[in-house]
């Protein structure tokens, strides 16, 4: 069991996490490149895997046993000896070196500890930022009235058993006749339309309803929500910003909406329409994934119309493949020490 019980041991365990999840998200962004070509499904599966890695690396590697890896041990002995003429840095001998010159130094130890105190307060703000769009759906949950039209539920179920969903969801309807229409939740998800909906005509409500269900399809909000403890686990890092971006990106493709047979021209027209008259909700709803959000309206309006684009879905093969390969690059990866990673003395 590896625990960091220093500050300079937990700044040493900071840094390998983020050293092993550059490594994770960059394997990902190589393997989304690769299937550039393929769906815009297969892509959205690999980066929700890459960043899932990343939020549960640091838990497995405080749980499993240390694996110190004989090609890094071979690697650190090689380039100490190597350079131990020049008056180099023995890697051999950096842990007890770190630990004395902190104890040597106190300068050194105030800024390891401030450098913790940053990342904290980082961390904490982008949970804080979670917490309260977690609170604001609860509220807005609790303030809508559920949809009992015969008429809608035909509808919900029919498309329902196309996109395979089990699981019981609700149809919301909010007291903003400007809100946009949301989707969240697990286990009993939940689909928040504006007060106006009931007027829709029969088109439009089949097409936010195919939009929303395919995020539920695809499970795209747990994503979300394991992208936002990512974010907040690594706020200072890059490509952790980068990776939560192309999720958000790939799970807003329209895919299923098209596949089940709406002309691509009037779905970018009925989504104009609804990003013209209703309200942006993807500052205040953080949390919750919005048919329409005017930012991202001409790249996918851009995507929908070509019809070149592969358009498919994700095999459960391919899916238990991407699976199994995630698991085998995570647990080595969470085991294995890096060279001075075990400060402990």
């Amino acid at each position: 069991m590896y625990w960091p019980g220093s500050s300079e041991l937990a700044l040493s365990f900071l840094i390998a996490c983020a050293v092993k999840a550059t490594l994770v998200l960059t394997v990902t962004a190589i393997v989304a490149q690769a299937i550039r070509n393929g769906s815009a499904a297969m892509r959205h599966r690999a980066w929700a895997l890459g960043i899932a890695c990343s939020t549960v690396l640091p838990v497995l590697t405080l749980m499993l046993p240390s694996w110190h890896s004989a090609t890094l041990g071979n690697a650190a002995r090689f380039w100490g000896t190597a350079h131990a003429a020049q008056g180099s840095v023995n890697f051999q001998r950096l842990p007890s070196m770190v630990i004395d010159a902190v104890a040597a130094s106190p300068l050194t130890g105030q800024v390891i500890r401030l450098t913790l105190v940053l990342w904290a307060l980082g961390a904490l703000f982008v949970v804080v930022k979670l917490l309260v769009g977690l609170a604001r759906l609860a509220s807005a949950s609790a303030r809508s009235a559920p949809v009992m039209d015969e008429s809608w539920e035909q509808m919900v179920s029919g498309l329902q058993t196309r996109l395979r969903i089990t699981r019981p969801l609700q149809i919301l309807l909010s007291l903003d006749p400007a809100s946009m229409p949301l989707t969240w939740g697990f286990f009993r998800p939940r689909i928040l339309l504006p007060a106006g909906a009931m007027e829709w005509s029969p088109d439009r409500r089949r097409t936010v309803l195919s939009h929303e269900l395919a995020h539920i399809a695809r499970h795209d909000w747990p994503a979300q929500i394991f992208a936002e403890l990512t974010r907040a686990l690594y706020w200072f890092h890059p490509l952790v910003w980068f990776a939560c971006a192309r999720l958000r990106s790939e799970s807003e493709r329209d895919d299923s909406v098209l596949n089940s047979g709406v002309d691509p021209s009037h779905y970018a027209t009925q989504l104009l329409d609804l990003a013209r008259t209703l309200k942006d909700a993807h500052r205040g709803w953080s949390t919750a994934l919005a048919i329409a959000r005017p930012t991202n309206l001409e790249r996918r309006f851009i995507a929908m119309l070509n019809p070149n684009l592969n358009r498919g879905g994700i095999s459960r093969r391919m899916g238990l493949l991407l699976k199994l390969a995630a698991f085998c690059l995570i647990l080595p990866l969470s085991a294995i020490r890096l060279p001075g990673q075990n400060l402990a003395g």
